[in-house]
């Protein structure tokens, strides 16, 4: 059974509880750039962002929760528990059951019918958007990423007609942004990471990076390159961080982690903004405590720790 050929890291999906505010809290706190505000439709808010190289989709839900968009139909082979919206589509998350949390991540494949026939061949659920270029598959099958495979390039032309301004490629926020943050990956926790690689490696392709104890955090981390980038899958070895975001948020993604070249420089610039600061998942890394940073987790660890 092939794999699908996931090749680059798109963006992270995002939700949060007020659009405004989270737009907000990108441009003023963090910094960060605003890129395109996706067209308007009844049932969610949504815009990408770029923050540290990484663009980020931020998502407002806006319809009741219970009820489901009429106007989308879900594949014949997906009972419709996760809904996504594009356009003038909806879509339904937990909500509910988590609040703000990260809602699965796209990656780019170069064969879109390729990607969905690999994907089936294993016995993946498939999400079929393939008329908006898209489709997606549960977490359940796949580490506890939600994945939203597209052959769309969202780096590939920094002046893209829709971007709000010309794309800040990663030289920009090492050297010029104040948190100078050279590179960015994220963690996703699970109950048992041991199959973690050889999962990934048949589904998409993944390839073992390093295994290292967390002993500060009570758990154990593979590391997995997925295209470009490199996942932390976390498992807990004892009472800890990554046992309690599992008991809260279930086995799903748990962290974006930007590197940076001055851990004094990071802690300075939120020292400025009044954020407070908690220790990170490594030595030499903080986290912003997630009540002030959209109610998820963002980490900076030290350039060298990558």
């Amino acid at each position: 059974m092939p794999p699908m050929d996931v090749v680059q890291f798109n963006h992270m999906n995002q939700l949060v509880e007020n659009y405004e505010a989270a737009v907000a809290h990108f441009s003023d706190v963090l910094e960060g750039q605003f890129l395109w505000e996706t067209p308007a439709n009844p049932f969610t808010h949504a815009c990408l962002v770029n923050f540290g190289g990484a663009i980020i989709e931020l998502v407002e839900k806006r319809r009741p929760m219970g009820q489901k968009p009429a106007n989308v139909t879900p594949a014949a082979d997906d009972p419709g528990s996760f809904w996504y919206c594009v356009g003038t589509t909806g879509f339904i998350m937990d909500w509910d059951r988590l609040g703000p949390h990260f809602a699965g991540c796209e990656f780019m494949v170069p064969d879109l019918p390729a990607a969905i026939d690999a994907a089936r061949k294993q016995g993946l659920r498939v999400f079929d958007q393939s008329e908006w270029d898209f489709f997606l598959t549960i977490s359940e099958q796949c580490q506890g990423i939600s994945l939203e495979l597209t052959t769309w390039d969202w780096y590939a032309d920094p002046t893209w007609p829709f971007y709000a301004g010309e794309l800040k490629r990663q030289d920009y926020w090492g050297s010029e942004h104040p948190l100078g943050i050279t590179g960015y990956r994220f963690s996703v926790a699970l109950s048992d990471n041991r199959s973690s690689a050889e999962a990934m490696e048949r589904i998409c392709r993944g390839k073992l990076v390093y295994q290292e104890d967390r002993p500060g955090i009570s758990a154990t981390a593979v590391g997995i390159e997925m295209g470009n980038v490199v996942v932390d899958f976390l498992a807990p070895s004892g009472a800890g961080p990554v046992q309690s975001f599992i008991d809260r948020y279930g086995e799903r993604i748990r962290a974006m982690i930007f590197t940076v070249k001055d851990m004094d420089a990071v802690r300075s610039f939120f020292a400025a903004k009044n954020i407070p600061l908690i220790g990170g998942d490594r030595p030499n890394s903080v986290a912003i405590v997630p009540d002030q940073n959209l109610g998820v987790l963002y980490q900076f660890e030290l350039e060298k720790n990558a």
